[in-house]
């Protein structure tokens, strides 16, 4: 019994120790990403992190990553000439992370600590943003280079299109997470990634956005149209 209560109890506390859990027994995650009901401990946060034994230190990553290296296969750059990546399985971004559940070729309970899989349920239809094969076709840009302060810039490898109009976008969009690619300096290297939208611990707005798409809200907090 108290073996049993360890294997629970110590998990959960390496999860509040690095801030993934409310000690006042708050759920960090919401809506169904929060899959507590199937996982081992009943555990909110194992399903994408854990405090020991992840594979890589980022994010403490513990959600099988999927196999594809993601591309779009119906075009290669943007209207703007902004060059689309080949390269997001290796990418340090976290639109990986997502994919990993989000292109359906990973089960949703596939988790690396403890090495099993609570849920054999793979993603199908609207949820599925790529295709098995890893195909993004239709799907948004990520992992590229936002203008910020209306600079042209470099991120993840990929500069803005030179027919790009910086004009175009909020100088600084709020609502929405850019992220900085830190191997390049400068802290007005911008990118976007899936959760710069979505937010993946809950919104109080449908698909985890994190602004409404009610009258484009959501597009507007970017593109300055």
């Amino acid at each position: 019994m108290m073996a049993r209560m360890r294997a629970i109890l110590w998990p959960t506390l390496g999860l509040l120790a690095i801030g993934l859990l409310s000690p006042a027994g708050v759920e960090a995650v919401t809506g169904e990403h929060n899959m507590s009901s199937k996982t081992p401990g009943r555990q909110v946060c194992v399903v994408c992190h854990t405090p020991h034994h992840a594979p890589s230190s980022p994010l403490l990553w513990n959600h099988v990553l999927s196999a594809n290296s993601f591309s779009w296969s119906d075009w290669t750059e943007t209207s703007g000439g902004t060059k689309l990546p080949t390269n997001i399985k290796t990418w340090s971004g976290s639109s990986k992370m997502c994919l990993s559940c989000h292109d359906g070729s990973v089960a949703i309970g596939a988790i690396y600590e403890p090495a099993e899989t609570f849920d054999s349920t793979k993603i199908t239809g609207k949820d599925q943003t790529a295709t098995s094969a890893g195909d993004l076709k239709g799907n948004h840009p990520v992992s590229v280079p936002y203008p910020y302060d209306g600079v042209k810039n470099t991120y993840n490898g990929i500069s803005t299109g030179d027919l790009a109009l910086t004009s175009g976008w909020v100088a600084r969009p709020t609502a929405v997470k850019l992220y900085t690619d830190k191997s390049v300096g400068g802290g007005s290297n911008r990118g976007i990634e899936c959760a710069s939208c979505h937010d993946p611990h809950g919104t109080s707005i449908k698909e985890y956005l994190r602004a409404s798409p009610l009258g484009s809200e959501l597009c507007l907090k970017c593109h300055d149209k």
